[in-house]
């Protein structure tokens, strides 16, 4: 069975409140990772954990592997959700045809980059990334003013500086993107230091502009912690551990998602259900902290909403 793999590294779907998001943790598998038993999660997640590292065709295999074990009911599901993202695909296909030289050529580029299973999902992502942050930036608002996804990526908005990134010119955008692929892999305390400095060099209109923003993120913060105060006492321990992962300064950006990623996993559905109906974010509204972004959704009404959920401060 050939799965497109990128579905598996759907990450942290709950940055808001939000019921489809619930059946992503399986990745590729949709809804059929809750219908597993204890065992099955544990092989799948010990699978991920050993294999998402590896290049995308060593991936596909363990992936495969196990899917070939579920039931055939299971299997046709699994399917199903791989017809979603392949539709999604052709359609992107198809309306890529109307971009204009300069874009379709990007276009292609990217996908011939998602296409080559011999690299890494990272290595895929980073790729991509360094395409779109190379080309013109109209050429970029070409594929948001027609809606077409550029495979493996999206535009870059700024990041952690997304509320006044349009302000700054083109020189400081390339500084502010270079900085942040820099600082990727650091511990957040480092990123965060060189963030800071970066800051300090702009015109003191924007800096004033982003401190305000900074405010309301830290007000919208305290508004969620408040309402956390209504959740069960299991669905606080979860919330607590998760705060305390994402607030930790000594880890990287990559290895917050990882483990608040397996936090999520272990945790029971019914659990996660609690936090979207009382309205709490298991990630606090913010602006995205670090150069990489999560890889699109597995169909497309629901890559949008992903979209918007994936800003997530660190």
């Amino acid at each position: 069975m050939k799965l497109f793999i990128l579905l598996l590294l759907v990450p942290l779907a709950f940055s808001r409140p939000h019921d489809k998001g619930l059946f992503r943790r399986g990745g590729p598998l949709g809804k059929v990772y809750e219908e597993l038993n204890d065992e099955q999660k544990q092989e799948y997640k010990q699978m991920w954990k050993e294999n998402h590292d590896k290049p995308r065709k060593a991936l596909k295999e363990a992936v495969d592997k196990f899917v070939a074990k579920l039931t055939k009911e299971q299997q046709a599901e699994v399917e199903k959700s791989k017809a979603k993202w392949d539709k999604m695909k052709n359609s992107d296909d198809e309306k890529s045809k109307t971009l204009s030289k300069e874009a379709k050529t990007l276009y292609d580029d990217a996908k011939k980059i998602m296409n080559n299973e011999d690299l890494t999902f990272k290595e895929s992502f980073k790729a991509v990334n360094e395409l779109i942050r190379a080309a013109k930036p109209e050429v970029v608002q070409e594929f948001k003013d027609k809606h077409i996804r550029i495979p493996g990526g999206r535009p870059f908005h700024g990041g952690p500086l997304s509320s006044v990134y349009k302000e700054l010119d083109e020189k400081q955008q390339k500084a502010l993107g270079d900085l942040l692929d820099k600082n990727a892999d650091k511990p957040k305390k480092e990123s965060k230091k060189a963030l800071d400095e970066f800051v300090k060099t702009l015109p003191e209109g924007i800096q004033k502009k982003y401190a305000e923003a900074e405010k309301e993120r830290q007000e919208h913060k305290k508004e969620n912690e408040k309402n956390a105060e209504k959740l069960s006492p299991k669905a606080k321990e979860l919330f607590k551990k998760i705060q305390e992962i994402k607030n930790s300064d000594d880890l990287t950006r990559s290895q917050v998602h990882e483990q608040v990623h397996e936090t999520i996993m272990d945790a029971d559905r019914k659990l996660l259900s609690e936090f979207r109906e009382k309205k709490v974010h298991l990630f606090d509204l913010g602006p995205h902290l670090g150069g990489k972004r999560p890889p699109p959704s597995s169909s497309e009404s629901d890559t949008d909403s992903e979209e918007k959920s994936g800003e997530s401060s660190d």
